[in-house]
């Protein structure tokens, strides 16, 4: 995460370390410039033959975290190609949400469908650890 972080601030200076409000600032944008960069980057030492430029209907073509719901069959998100995420994936209780979209992408017990599997469960590991070490701070 340091990396990241590192790469960012050398990338667009101080602004990437100020808090960021939803909205037209450029911390807003800083994601969506860097991966630009980084797209920009690529296509220099490999040209632009896999690139492709997708038109966008944002209200039609993203699965919305305000409006969660790709089910379990592929008619509600085969034509998405953008997805916002819900927040706190690491609940058991989210986690069972994204799993349409998993399955959706990766298919049933495919070897990719079973890396989130297995990362979800190694996470949850970790985390109840970290949060049975530290007798259970953060419950209210």
């Amino acid at each position: 995460m340091d990396d990241i972080l590192t790469a960012v601030v050398r990338e667009f200076g101080p602004v990437a370390l100020r808090p960021v409000h939803k909205g037209d600032n450029v911390g807003w944008f800083l994601d969506q410039m860097m991966v630009s960069l980084l797209v920009a980057e690529w296509t220099k030492r490999h040209g632009s033959g896999r690139i492709k430029l997708v038109p966008r209907d944002v209200g039609v073509d993203r699965l919305d975290r305000n409006a969660w719901g790709p089910g379990d069959s592929s008619g509600g998100i085969a034509d998405k190609i953008d997805a916002h995420l819900l927040g706190n994936a690491y609940l058991p209780g989210v986690w069972a949400q994204l799993m349409p979209l998993v399955r959706h992408l990766y298919g049933f017990e495919t070897d990719r469908y079973n890396w989130c599997v297995d990362y979800y469960n190694s996470f949850q590991k970790l985390f109840v650890a970290k949060y049975r070490s530290q007798g259970g701070v953060g419950d209210s």
